[in-house]
């Protein structure tokens, strides 16, 4: 089953599992080259570490990779609508001063992939006391053997 991605670099495939892969390129020989996706958990609600990820989440998916992010325990204030909880939020007006993108950019980017999708652990928002309808839409709740299935093959990053 394949899945174009919108209108960025790169074709995304997926195999029966659910495992993706994107196609970067072609090698020497004319043959689609293949990059493993890129699964990135988010286990603390620091500024610096949400904004890290995001960036590179984003990176990843303007070159065609496949990301998927994972929110665990206060990493899930990362996929609330307000992400105003994250420690050292204050961080975000340095940011937009030196023109950097800060996260509400980043989240907003991110969104439009079709290369991304956003994860959070279902004990993580329960212990949290995060109410389903205060994560963004596009964030689905799941246990962490259902993240470990649809990551599995991905090279994991956390945060």
């Amino acid at each position: 089953m394949k899945k174009a991605a919108s209108s960025h670099m790169g074709v995304q495939t997926f195999s029966s599992s659910g495992v993706g892969q994107s196609m970067t390129g072609e090698d020497r020989n004319g043959r689609m080259q293949h990059s493993p996706a890129i699964a990135l958990m988010l286990v603390e609600a620091r500024y610096e570490r949400i904004h890290a990820a995001l960036m590179l989440a984003v990176t990843a998916c303007a070159l065609g990779q496949r990301v998927i992010l994972f929110g665990m325990g206060s990493g899930t204030r990362a996929f609330c609508k307000d992400w105003s909880g994250l420690e050292e939020g204050e961080r975000e007006a340095g940011r937009l001063e030196a023109g950097v993108a800060g996260i509400e950019t980043l989240r907003e980017a991110l969104f439009e992939f079709d290369e991304a999708s956003f994860h959070v652990c279902d004990s993580g928002i329960r212990s949290m006391k995060i109410s389903e309808d205060q994560l963004c839409d596009a964030v689905t709740v799941m246990g962490l053997p259902g993240f470990l299935e649809l990551s599995q093959g991905a090279r994991l990053a956390v945060f």
